[in-house]
């Protein structure tokens, strides 16, 4: 065989062992379907990864967890959607996983409060720890205990 022909194999060789290689790394592995926060269902969460689509829930769509009463104490969250829930409790129960404590977007605390809790009630019927967490929320104080008010407060 001409030395010319045995290069020419041997640099073949080279770029189908890197295409090899390549597609290997686009394949995800089989796993479970999820549901992405986009609300689309994908066939696993590495598939979702990704679309940079963040992981809703680990099924099918849509997520639908099984849920219970939640309080109405107000300690917001923010969702891997973008939106904020009153409570961990109120995410989880419409199946939205948690990104940070707190509103969204995340990292952005609108005004410093005390940490003293002193409940009240917004005129949008949300308790809030203080009145300075719900003047900081652009929320008018209904009364000053939790909700719901009582007759006469």
């Amino acid at each position: 065989m001409p030395r010319g022909s045995v290069a020419a194999i041997f640099v073949i060789f080279l770029y189908l062992q890197d295409e090899v290689e390549a597609r290997r790394q686009m394949l995800c592995p089989r796993g479970p379907p999820v549901c992405g926060s986009n609300g689309r269902t994908y066939n696993n969460a590495c598939r979702a990864i990704r679309s940079g689509t963040q992981i809703a829930c680990r099924k099918p769509c849509p997520c639908q967890p099984d849920c219970v009463l939640c309080t109405a104490e107000y300690q917001p969250v923010c969702g891997v959607n973008g939106q904020t829930y009153s409570n961990i409790c109120n995410a989880k129960c419409v199946g939205v996983n948690i990104k940070c404590n707190g509103q969204c977007p995340c990292g952005i605390k609108p005004c410093p409060c005390p940490l003293m809790i002193s409940p009240v009630c917004g005129v949008n019927g949300k308790t809030y720890p203080n009145t300075c967490e719900a003047t900081c929320n652009k929320v008018e104080v209904r009364c000053n205990n939790a909700c719901p008010c009582r007759y006469g407060n």
